[in-house]
């Protein structure tokens, strides 16, 4: 799930029953910082669970409604993921059209992750059919996904 830079932010690991779900946040958004993780590795994500529920990778946060800063992923390497398993952005709700939130439209946090790869590798029996080891994440927004030359359109599944 993408992250936030946030003021009075809870602990990524919960001590108490109030700090659940990790998802929501009291504080404020803060715009700036970045990501970045190194080395991760990524396992057998198909797209869907055993239950038929959304199985990806990366996502937005449901309650990210301010800035999100860009992650980039430097030498990541994904075994056995399929082009299904990647990942899942959601439009930003009409509900955060509101004078408290982002005013008369919604906020569009949602419509600007950008997830950054460099170095990647592909391993195991399953992978998707194009590999490249630097490639992008964005969501498939015209303001975003279709500013970027040579995007591979990949619908929900």
């Amino acid at each position: 799930m993408t992250t936030q830079n946030m003021n009075d932010a809870k602990n990524l690991m919960p001590t108490s029953a109030s700090s659940l779900p990790i998802t929501t946040s009291h504080g404020e958004g803060n715009w700036g910082g970045k990501t970045t993780c190194n080395r991760c590795n990524f396992k057998n994500f198909i797209g869907k669970s055993m239950c038929g529920e959304n199985s990806v990778i990366f996502q937005g946060n449901p309650m990210g409604s301010d800035k999100i800063p860009p992650h980039f992923f430097n030498n990541a390497v994904f075994t056995n993921v399929d082009e299904t398993g990647w990942a899942y952005f959601h439009k930003p709700p009409t509900k955060w059209a509101n004078v408290k939130d982002c005013g008369n439209f919604p906020c569009t946090a949602p419509n600007n992750v950008i997830f950054s790869f460099v170095g990647t590798k592909f391993e195991g029996d399953t992978r998707p059919k194009k590999t490249p080891a630097d490639f992008v994440i964005v969501p498939d927004d015209a303001t975003v996904g279709g500013t970027y030359p040579g995007c591979t359109h990949y619908k929900a599944q």
